[in-house]
């Protein structure tokens, strides 16, 4: 970890992109089959997030006591390991399936119609206008949940909006529904 990166997480000064608001505004506009296809992604826990604010100052603690190479969370000499498993039961989204290979080829989804940003990236903006104005349950807006739910909570990454390299993940919907 960069030590101004690591400076910023012990004095609670850190910034994240994760966006928990963006997700639940969208959420609660869902009709009803859009919720029942968000399930059927696997990622149904999304349909009933309750917290709108991270404490930093938590986070940042959770974040040194944590090893990512074992895994787990060292709290008062004890050690605690985090599995897939874990994640699941407290996010509700799905721990089991294929794992999907984050980079890849940019794929051409004009078909979306969303707002592309100088960096190339797509406008997370644009992905909330998309998917609150789509009133059906179609591939059209199971692609674009997932990358709305990419872009705020899983892979927020240092830069708003989802790199182009990402969008291969939603070129086929009978994929999304078996990733992990």
């Amino acid at each position: 970890m960069r030590r101004g990166v690591r400076k910023k997480i012990e004095n609670g000064n850190f910034q994240t992109r994760l966006s928990l608001p963006s997700i639940i505004e969208v959420v609660n506009k869902l009709t009803p089959e859009q919720k029942s296809a968000v399930d059927k992604l696997g990622l149904g826990g999304l349909l009933h997030l309750k917290c709108k604010t991270l404490n930093h100052k938590l986070m940042a603690w959770l974040i040194k006591c944590f090893n990512p190479e074992t895994r787990t969370l060292a709290i008062h000499g004890r050690k605690y390991t985090i599995t897939s498993k874990d994640v699941e039961v407290l996010m509700g989204i799905r721990s089991s399936g294929i794992i999907p290979k984050i980079d890849g080829r940019g794929e051409d989804l004009d078909s979306l119609g969303l707002e592309v940003e100088s960096t190339g990236a797509f406008s997370m903006e644009s992905l909330k206008v998309a998917v609150s104005r789509n009133t059906s349950d179609d591939d059209n807006f199971k692609k674009l949940f997932v990358l709305l739910a990419m872009g705020s909570l899983c892979s927020p990454g240092t830069k708003p909006g989802i790199r182009p390299q990402l969008l291969h993940l939603v070129k086929n919907e009978a994929e999304m529904e078996m990733f992990n």
